[in-house]
């Protein structure tokens, strides 16, 4: 049984890889924030039953981190927002893990939720506009 457990623990390894690897620069966007939710729902259960979310709050920030540290470098008003909005998602997941304080992340989710939505909506005008453009 372990044999089997281990052949699927590999395959799925290996796909998730591939997936990655060959995935527009738009679908890796939302796969961060579909990992970030993941992070945060899961620190929100550890914290709400009086466990310590250290590795979740870890990961979430590391990814709204990684969100704000790749933004494209300009003095556009979007790129101050985006900014903006980035840091206080990292504090918050951050003051949170360090409070075990749910809240904090039941009142970020919600955001985190809607800029995932915004980056599939444009991945999607996209696909509709004339097929896999490069996202810059």
């Amino acid at each position: 049984m372990e044999a089997t457990e281990a052949t699927i623990r590999v395959a799925t390894e290996s796909y998730n890889k591939v997936s990655i690897e060959t995935a527009d620069q738009l679908t890796l966007i939302i796969m961060l924030y579909d990992g970030m939710i993941r992070f945060i729902n899961r620190a929100i259960e550890k914290i709400s039953s009086g466990h310590v979310a250290y590795e979740e709050c870890k990961k979430a920030s590391d990814i709204a981190f990684h969100l704000l540290s790749t933004l494209k470098k300009d003095d556009g008003d979007l790129h101050k927002k985006l900014v903006s909005l980035y840091f206080f998602i990292y504090r918050q997941i951050v003051t949170a893990g360090m409070e075990k304080n749910a809240r904090r992340l039941e009142e970020v989710l919600p955001l985190v939720q809607e800029l995932k939505e915004g980056w599939v909506g444009i991945r999607e005008q996209r696909r509709k506009g004339g097929g896999e453009k490069q996202f810059e």
